[in-house]
């Protein structure tokens, strides 16, 4: 089922009911855009007249960055949080590999594309290769790829959905904490690579120590954080506001931080309703709140970046 296919009624959204982005902010986002590649341009010529050969070069790669459009977005989370659910609920289609075991130490990024398929990129190598998508976890999971053997650095996957149309990357990464160390150290590299971040802990052990370590070097990295609560439909609505309240309070005594907002979400209630077409089981598992959220914070955070 297609993102535009929910009715997302909350007035604080990138896009319409209709799927369609909001056309004055992408109008200003494109004048900001224009503008600035203008004044790059400009310093660019003036650092190779005087001969600044690296400065240069780094105008350069601004300015291949702002060409390329790109937002990177990743989900990040210890093993077994539910990571891989949440992003299948939000693009609304059972894609992304899910189970009890870890996934491999590659990253996995979706990307807006025409088509869907599937791109490759392995250790050591300068060429991509391309696949059909259904072959996806034959290089993401353990089973496929036991311990990384097929040396995989990175998997694109090209979808043609709305959500990502903006020029959205949108990034699986590796569990922290399971027995498989270099999923760890992948996804700790990856911590200077992201724009904004979505922190996923459940309720069946909410923000261990672990993951408040985690969260302490996500902030060193990145200013913009999401918090999700995954798995609510595991617990009573009693329960599920004490969970609320001790992770509020692990926030506070241990980050001193009262900013991020925590969003409750069952991400397997959220796509079996996006499979079926139920609004009020969407509605119920939390998720168009949350996505409310996160597309107004995008239209708004593409920009400010």
């Amino acid at each position: 089922m297609e993102w535009e296919e929910v009715n997302l009624s909350s007035s604080d959204t990138l896009f319409e009911i209709d799927g369609g982005p909001d056309l004055g902010k992408l109008r200003s986002y494109k004048r900001n855009k224009l503008s600035l590649a203008d004044r790059l341009r400009v310093i660019r010529e003036s650092l190779k007249t005087l001969g600044l050969n690296d400065a240069e070069q780094h105008i350069r790669e601004l300015t291949v960055k702002l060409a390329e459009d790109q937002f990177t977005l990743a989900v990040l989370g210890q093993y077994k949080r539910g990571k891989s659910s949440l992003m299948n609920a939000i693009i609304g289609r059972d894609l992304l590999p899910t189970g009890m075991l870890p996934l491999t130490s590659a990253i996995t990024s979706l990307r807006y594309g025409p088509e869907e398929r599937l791109v490759v990129t392995r250790e050591n190598s300068r060429f991509t290769e391309e696949l059909p998508i259904t072959l996806l976890p034959d290089f993401v999971t353990e089973n496929g790829n036991p311990s990384n053997e097929k040396k995989v650095k990175k998997v694109v996957v090209e979808l043609p959905v709305r959500f990502l149309r903006q020029g959205l990357e949108f990034v699986d990464t590796p569990g922290v904490g399971s027995a498989i160390t270099a999923n760890t150290v992948v996804t700790y590299e990856f911590l200077p690579d992201c724009d904004a971040v979505i922190l996923v802990t459940s309720v069946d052990s909410p923000l261990s120590d672990l993951e408040i370590e985690f969260l302490k070097e996500i902030r060193q990295s990145v200013d913009r954080v999401f918090v999700v609560l995954n798995k609510t439909d595991l617990v009573s609505a009693c329960e599920l506001t004490e969970v609320l309240e001790f992770v509020r309070r692990m926030m506070m005594t241990h980050l001193k931080c009262e900013s991020l907002r925590i969003y409750p979400v069952s991400a397997r209630s959220a796509l079996r309703a996006r499979m079926i077409g139920d609004a009020k089981l969407y509605e119920e598992s939390g998720l168009r709140q949350f996505e409310g959220a996160l597309a107004g914070f995008l239209s708004r955070e593409k920009s400010t970046a």
